[in-house]
């Protein structure tokens, strides 16, 4: 699921093998010089491949992994430390991490999956400092929620209501030297984010016209647009959440709200805020959910972690019929999402009677390939026919372009295959078996201006004459 958005963060990867600047990001699209390209923080993409340099670069994408395992582990492990009861802790971080999507998301190489980590973690000190008004754990937990939006923009939406939380926490109780600490911290943290966000992510995208990462508001500006949200929040359930989990999470929070004699604003501040920020996002971003349920890991799901009320739940448990059947629950939620993710890692997925078909089993072995048919690891390569920027170039393992269907049908004049090919000089041309008749159709100059280098059963490898 979702080959396009995790190979491109997979490529910054592995550039970053060939240096140590974490401010110069590069993909194996080489449309922008050098790849070049602006992204958000990448923070585990630039630990990954240092770590993969001393170790062996081959290792990367399971040290990638590696990574975004250890920091969910740790995260869940550190938060659930935060409750009174350990294993009642627990019990809510694994149902609230049995979500599908972020089960087969942790597997993957976007960034959402660290900075919920971070969001996790950040809350773990947030409650510490609640039970004990530590003004450290404070402070902690909102530099956290800025590194968060630094690896995840959705973050912010995090971030800044912490940070407005805690400010009005100790405003409320007179403590005034501690809530400047509060707006010094929040400002100098948001003041690096958005200089971060400026410089190095839209900035750069916008100077190098780079269409790699997108850095600009996807709103909902019609009616019609508000009601395609809301159909896709419909076809993702089951996805983002488990029904089985949706189920308990909403009977646990129904119990928590019945059992109180009155809502408590100071414990539900962070909740609250948190959750008109959501509704504010969901307009600005709402175009992004249509079809990128991974947009629910940094957004919805923080939401989920903050509202479990510990003393009504304690309470709960206490009765061994009720504990052992959210004991029960729980688990076979957990079980459930590990199911429900597993499924997404086959080549044609289906959800709903909707079929997602991830084709990139012919390029699967490409690198291998070319290198014992003799072709440098440093040619240009074009790939055409496929959609996604760096998939291709990445099984490849060269620098190159990719080109879809749309882009192979221009004509002449206009940026198409020739136009790129005066531009980069490619060495090579890769086109897949079931398209060569179409690259004869489409771009005739092309086909006259190559001949046929080597040939296997999905794809035909063309040099470029000059």
């Amino acid at each position: 699921m979702h080959n396009w958005a995790q190979s491109d963060r997979l490529s910054v990867a592995f550039k970053f093998q060939d240096h140590a600047n974490i401010f110069y990001s590069r993909t194996h699209n080489i449309s922008t010089p050098d790849g070049q390209c602006g992204v958000e923080f990448p923070l585990v993409q630039y630990v990954s491949a240092q770590i993969s340099r001393i170790i062996n670069s081959n290792w990367l994408p399971a040290i990638y992994r590696l990574i975004n395992y250890g920091l969910l582990l740790l995260a869940l492990w550190f938060y659930s430390g935060s409750f009174r009861n350990k294993l009642n802790g627990s019990l809510w971080a694994i149902l609230v991490a049995s979500a599908p999507v972020l089960l087969f998301y942790a597997n993957g190489f976007l960034p959402d999956v660290a900075a919920l980590s971070i969001i996790i973690i950040s809350l773990g000190f947030y409650r510490r400092s609640s039970q004990n008004q530590s003004l450290k754990y404070f402070l902690y937990a909102i530099a956290l929620g800025y590194l968060a939006s630094l690896v995840k923009t959705t973050a912010g939406i995090y971030a800044l209501a912490l940070s407005g939380t805690i400010f009005l926490r100790f405003v409320r109780n007179a403590s005034y030297n501690k809530a400047g600490l509060v707006v010094l911290t929040s400002t100098v943290s948001l003041v690096l984010v958005i200089g971060y966000d400026y410089i190095f992510f839209h900035k750069m995208n916008k100077d190098l016209f780079s269409p790699i990462f997108m850095s600009s508001g996807q709103p909902l500006s019609t009616w019609g647009e508000w009601q395609e949200f809301l159909k896709s929040i419909r076809y993702w359930s089951g996805q983002s959440v488990s029904l089985l989990q949706l189920g308990v999470i909403l009977l646990l929070s129904i119990y928590f709200v019945l059992k109180r004699s009155k809502i408590n604003a100071k414990q539900d501040g962070l909740s609250w805020i948190y959750l008109i920020g959501l509704v504010g996002f969901f307009g600005v971003m709402g175009k992004q959910f249509f079809h990128h349920d991974y947009y629910y890991i940094t957004s919805v799901y923080p939401l989920l972690f903050m509202i479990v009320d510990e003393e009504k739940l304690d309470q709960l448990m206490q009765n061994s019929v009720t504990a052992y059947m959210v004991i029960a629950l729980s688990l076979g939620s957990f079980g459930l999402g590990l199911n429900l993710a597993s499924k997404r890692f086959n080549h044609h997925y289906k959800w709903k009677n909707k079929g997602v078909a991830i084709d990139i089993s012919w390029m699967q072995g490409g690198a291998q390939t070319l290198n014992s048919i003799g072709i440098e690891p440093e040619a240009t390569l074009f790939i055409c026919y496929t959609a996604a920027p760096n998939t291709g170039l990445l099984h490849f393992n060269r620098n190159g372009k990719t080109f879809n269907h749309e882009e192979m049908t221009r004509n002449p004049k206009v940026a198409n295959v020739y136009y790129w090919k005066d531009r980069l000089r490619p060495d090579y041309l890769i086109v897949p078996q079931v398209h060569i008749d179409d690259l004869k159709q489409d771009q005739p100059p092309l086909w006259d201006d190559m001949y046929l280098f080597a040939k296997r059963e999905d794809y035909s490898i063309y040099k470029l004459n000059y």
